[in-house]
């Protein structure tokens, strides 16, 4: 057992028992760590690490089985994208993101077409393929021999948190290269995220108070609407422009005044009176939510949270 995930690599953590081969079994009684620090069964679920099988004792270098394990798990959401062939003829593929438990990502990018021994640099980049960007995130390069690149993903370029689901809605794009010496040859290349149009959408509303009864929206389908019950889409993002002095703009799971139970998941600047409330709606959002001043029961309206 290692620690980290599979893609990042790391130390033994723990040794077990040998499979028999005969069986394909291993028991281990796990009461300690290696360096005997206590190791229990709770800690197991929020261990962060990976367990490798080896083919021998004198072949280490073989890995015939291998697991992210505890956080790394992966919770089954997955997104995939297409990378298309640019430069060189016959090299495409695709990139696999993977959701783990603790909310970062798996990256696996599959090319196909590559040459043998070659080694592709691989980046995500901000904005989309014909506006171009910077590097956001560097992923490992893809092995010419198998067309593989496995990367996990929890940070941005310059240390910045990046979870999965902030990943689905990112404008961005992935570009992977021939070769470190010549960066300039695009070998594939393709949209992710909020570029891809997978029927997310991008919403803007202009929110003030009408007294203390109401907040009145102005913008897209909307003029002059006072307290509207809105349907909104997980992935999408929604901003709301508020000039509300006295009357904090909040969003919350429960109807009603006052700053309990809120839902700050995907939202920045929760209660605003006056700038931007922004909020990405995550992939596990409940089905309803509500928008509610922290002070006035009448200023309030409902989120119909769909697919």
């Amino acid at each position: 057992m290692h620690n980290n995930t599979a893609a990042e690599g790391g130390g033994i953590a723990f040794t077990f028992n040998p499979v028999i081969g005969d069986a394909g079994i291993s028991k281990t009684n796990v009461a300690a760590l290696d360096d005997g620090s206590a190791f229990g069964f709770a800690d197991v679920l929020s261990f962060d690490g990976y367990i490798n099988v080896h083919l021998s004792a004198d072949d280490l270098a073989t890995l015939v089985a291998q697991g992210d394990i505890g956080q790394n798990e992966l919770t089954g959401e997955s997104i995939a994208y297409d990378l298309a062939e640019k430069d060189v003829a016959g090299i495409s593929g695709t990139a696999l993101f993977e959701e783990r438990v603790n909310g970062t990502t798996l990256v696996t990018i599959q090319l196909t077409g590559t040459p043998e021994g070659g080694s592709h640099p691989a980046h995500i980049h901000e904005n989309d393929i014909a506006t171009t960007g910077p590097i956001i995130v560097g992923l490992t390069s893809v092995n010419g021999d198998t067309g593989l690149s496995k990367t996990q993903v929890s940070e941005l370029v310059g240390g910045a948190q990046v979870s999965y689901t902030d990943l689905l809605t990112a404008n961005a794009y992935i570009n992977v290269h021939l070769s470190n010496d010549d960066l300039a040859t695009i070998v594939a290349q393709g949209n992710i995220g909020s570029n891809v149009g997978d029927g997310n959408e991008s919403k803007t509303y202009d929110v003030v108070n009408d007294g203390a009864t109401a907040y009145v929206f102005n913008g897209e389908e909307l003029t002059d609407f006072s307290n509207p019950d809105l349907t909104l889409k997980r992935g999408s993002t929604y901003t709301f422009n508020i000039d509300a002095p006295g009357h904090p703009f909040l969003i919350k799971e429960v109807q009603g005044p006052g700053t309990m139970d809120l839902y700050n998941e995907g939202v920045t600047d929760n209660g605003a009176v006056a700038g931007a409330v922004t909020f990405t709606v995550p992939a596990d959002a409940p089905d309803i939510l509500y928008y509610n001043c922290e002070f006035h029961a009448s200023m309030t309206g409902t989120f119909t949270i769909v697919d």
